[in-house]
Formats: C-alpha cells, sequence, structure tokens
C-alpha cells in the first residue's frame, strides 16, 4: 500500500495533487491521504483533472470521482481528518460545475445513489437540491432524473434532497426528452424496470394529482408490470388520511391490504 509522507507545506492546488487525490479516492486511500495532507480544502477536489481517467474525460475532477464512492463520501462527512472538519462545506454549486464536457458531480451522484450522501456535505439548513438543479443537464441533454432511471432508480433520494428545500416530485420534469437520445425520464424508468420505485406512494403523498398526470404517459405493458393502478390508488389513500410515509412504507412491508372504495364508505370516510 502506498504511503504518505506528512505534508511539508500547504498543499497546492496543482493538477498533480488532482492526480493523487483522484487515485487515492478509487485505491481506497482518502483516509490516509487526508491523514497526510492537514491543509487539504474542498477546492482541491474541484481542480480540473482532464487525464485522471484519460483525455476522453475531458476536465473530470476529484469531486465527480468522490461523489461516486460512497466510502470517500462517508470520510468526507465524518472523518475527524476530512477538510470539512472545521465547518467548510462544499455548495450546490461545486456539484454542479460542469467542466470542460463532461457530466457534473451531481449526475455521478445519481448513478450510483449517492445524492442523500452527497447533500449532507452541503451547508447546514441548505442540505438539499432544487428540482432546476436536478434538470442541470450533461453534454447528452441527460438530467439527474434521466441518471436516475438508467441506473439504480433510486428515486427516494431525489425525493429527500427536494423535500429537504421544500420541493417535491411534479410530472412535466419527467417528460422532458434528453437533448441527444430524445428520451425522457419516464422512458427511463419504464426501460429499466423502474416503474415501481418512481411512483412509490410515498413520495408522491403530497402531489397525486400529478403522479396521475406521469401515469397517463406509461405504457399498457408498464403499467400491468408495475400495477401501477394499486400505487395510483395507495398514494391517493396515503394522501387523504395524511398518513406519514414511514408508516405507509411499515404497513407495505407488513403486506396489509389496502382498504378498498366500499370499505371507507362503510368506516364512514
Amino acid at each position: 500500500m502506498k504511503r504518505f509522507h506528512k505534508e511539508q507545506g500547504p498543499l497546492p492546488l496543482t493538477l498533480e495533487v488532482a492526480h493523487q487525490l483522484s487515485a487515492a479516492i478509487k485505491e481506497a486511500r482518502l483516509s490516509l491521504f487526508m491523514q497526510a495532507h492537514e491543509s487539504l480544502t474542498p477546492a482541491h477536489f474541484l481542480i480540473p483533472n482532464p487525464d485522471v481517467d484519460g483525455p476522453e474525460d475531458r476536465g473530470w475532477t476529484p469531486l465527480h470521482d468522490a461523489a461516486k464512492d460512497r466510502e470517500a463520501l462517508r470520510l468526507l462527512a465524518d472523518s475527524p481528518f476530512s477538510p470539512l472538519r472545521d465547518g467548510a462545506r462544499f455548495s450546490a454549486a461545486d456539484f454542479l460545475t460542469q467542466t470542460g464536457a463532461s457530466a457534473r458531480p451531481i449526475h455521478a451522484a445519481a448513478v450510483h445513489g449517492n445524492l442523500a450522501r452527497v447533500a449532507a456535505l452541503l451547508p447546514a439548513g441548505q442540505q438539499g437540491f432544487t428540482m432546476e438543479q436536478l434538470l442541470a443537464t450533461s453534454i447528452t441533454g441527460r438530467t439527474v432524473l434521466h441518471y436516475t432511471g438508467s441506473s439504480l432508480g433510486d428515486y427516494a433520494s431525489c425525493a429527500a434532497v427536494l423535500r429537504a428545500v421544500g420541493e417535491g416530485f411534479s410530472a412535466a420534469p419527467f417528460l422532458q426528452p434528453c437533448r441527444m437520445f430524445k428520451r425522457t425520464a419516464l422512458h427511463e424508468a419504464e426501460q429499466h424496470c423502474h416503474l415501481e420505485s418512481l411512483f412509490a406512494p410515498e413520495l408522491w403523498a403530497g402531489g397525486v394529482a400529478e403522479m396521475a398526470e406521469l401515469a397517463r404517459h406509461v405504457s399498457e405493458e408498464g403499467r400491468q408490470q408495475s400495477d401501477l393502478d394499486r400505487l395510483l390508488h395507495a398514494a391517493a389513500l396515503l394522501s387523504r388520511r395524511r398518513v406519514s410515509p414511514e408508516l405507509f412504507r411499515a404497513a407495505a412491508r407488513a403486506e396489509m391490504p389496502l382498504p378498498t372504495a366500499q370499505g371507507r364508505e362503510r368506516e364512514g370516510r
């Protein structure tokens, strides 16, 4: 394992340092790197590093690599050697910066299911992203919603970072086609079998009408495979009763049956 010698002076903001930092992240040596370089700052993660994986990356930064790596994000959040240990923070703009023609760090986070983890590195009280920020595009025109649909389908994290800034899901963003492939985020979700994750009732409890509008654009095959009508009914029930999302998830895990409309009438609801 490569050892780092204790630094003799402040760490410069150079391409060589960016190379070393990206390598440390990829090779699970970030903890050692941080211990060896007490002068490491968030700015070092923002150095454009076009050669980190070859010239095709066109400006990839160490922050891109960190956004993909859960352990790196954990160390940045919790390590006593983290450059964030004294109250320094990344900004939302740092994760939205597009260097050269590369994707943004927020896109890397979405692909690897780390959106909520990168939000935790933002200043207190601002640990979320707006829908406008989630719709920032890559060179192909894809957004966080596209990348989420084509990878892990972690829409719960998308909803969580929106909730943190007082926003929620609506239909329109999922229906915007990306510039190069002309595919919408909804298409990505359907193609990669993530409709059940996208239409999880607890993610739409405050916007059932928007959920229903988006559902109109799902193919008949997609509706059947995801049991979409049942999900819509569950979301309407959740919204009407104002049940907490946590309680709803617990009921779903226990496979508690959803009441029928006739049952609600008998209950006087």
